[in-house]
């Protein structure tokens, strides 16, 4: 538990690397490419916000885990745009043949709230916005969206854990 002790004490003084972190790990577990090889989300940023809760308030996590999420939409949303011109990268997508098949279907016909909730769902948080991409979709409609999802995202995830923090604390 020293590790523990030493890692509040470095936040407590420099409670910038904490939102840092806290950016970090949203905005990878948004991303392709580096989602596959994390733990997963909520492991890391319940034990995130669990060591930083005396160093920044829960609003502060929630706009780094918000702003970290939405960069990672936005940047798979411009890989899906260059996937043409990126084979390796369409390579790599073919294990999800099945998936962007239907993702392109459904976005297609009804692309805000599909944008919306695949924030919540995990495979689905950086596929839909590739195939967004794939897809040409307006820029404003998925960037606002992206948005709008990662703020509600956040709200309720870092809310929600700070509400329950308290009762094992």
């Amino acid at each position: 538990m020293e590790w523990v002790n030493a890692l509040m004490s470095h936040f407590a003084l420099h409670p910038f690397s904490l939102w840092g972190l806290l950016f970090g790990i949203a905005f990878a577990k948004s991303t392709f490419l580096i989602s596959a090889v994390l733990p997963p989300a909520s492991v890391m940023l319940v034990a995130v916000i669990s060591v930083g809760k005396a160093t920044i308030a829960p609003w502060e996590a929630g706009i780094a885990v918000m702003i970290g999420a939405w960069c990672g939409t936005i940047v798979n949303y411009h890989l899906g745009m260059m996937m043409g011109h990126l084979p390796w990268l369409a390579r790599i997508m073919s294990r999800h043949a099945d998936t962007v098949v239907r993702v392109r279907r459904r976005l297609q016909d009804s692309s805000v709230p599909i944008l919306f909730t695949s924030r919540f769902i995990a495979v689905l948080r950086y596929i839909v916005p590739l195939v967004a991409g794939m897809l040409h979709l307006h820029p404003v409609k998925v960037y606002a969206v992206s948005l709008i999802s990662a703020a509600t995202w956040s709200a309720l995830y870092v809310g929600g854990f700070s509400l329950v923090l308290p009762f094992f604390s």
